[in-house]
């Protein structure tokens, strides 16, 4: 006889939220579902007894737990600070640079930076975000800082530098080898 009651309260449920999944209807009616007997476990006695009241004010939603998990890729990222003099003989207006790598396993990830207004013999620096990925060698690398700027005139111009950057070994735990700190 439990078979007809549970269909009835199913079209219960359908008939206030025709949307609902037969999984939905599932939760909702296992959701609203009072224990019988407090000696046996949902194993032996199932989800108990549903409650129509519940199941239907419930306002055909089922409820359900949610479990969020953030899943991170292994990354390193690294700041390299580079240094912009400005050694010619007039002001560089609104100067901008982007670092550039062509290393494999190194990214460049921040984009153009500001360096300001550079007037004759004044140093600015700005701080470049590169990607360490696990496949790079640690060793020394030479990254290229492509820089715009406008002259005194007003004209666009351009330049670039190489700038070394040492990536070091990435620091990894490996817990049971007695190698870690507390």
């Amino acid at each position: 006889m439990a078979a007809p009651h549970i269909s009835g309260i199913a079209a219960l449920l359908l008939e206030r939220n025709p949307q609902l999944k037969p999984w939905q209807v599932k939760e909702i009616l296992i959701g609203s579902a009072t224990a019988l007997d407090s000696a046996f476990d949902r194993n032996t006695q199932g989800s108990g007894m549903v409650d129509v009241i519940k199941a239907v004010q419930g306002g055909g939603k089922p409820s359900m737990d949610l479990t969020c998990t953030v899943i991170k890729e292994p990354r390193r990222i690294e700041r390299v600070t580079v240094a912009l003099k400005n050694t010619s003989a007039q002001t560089m207006h609104e100067v901008k640079a982007v670092l550039a790598a062509t290393a494999p396993g190194i990214k460049v990830v921040s984009e153009a930076r500001d360096y300001a207004t550079l007037r004759v013999g004044a140093e600015a620096s700005a701080a470049h975000e590169i990607e360490v990925g696990e496949d790079a060698k640690a060793g020394i690398y030479e990254f290229t800082l492509n820089a715009t700027y406008r002259d005194d005139g007003g004209k666009a111009q351009s330049l670039s530098c190489k700038v070394p950057h040492e990536i070091g070994r990435a620091e990894r735990s490996h817990a049971g080898d007695g190698d870690d700190m507390p």
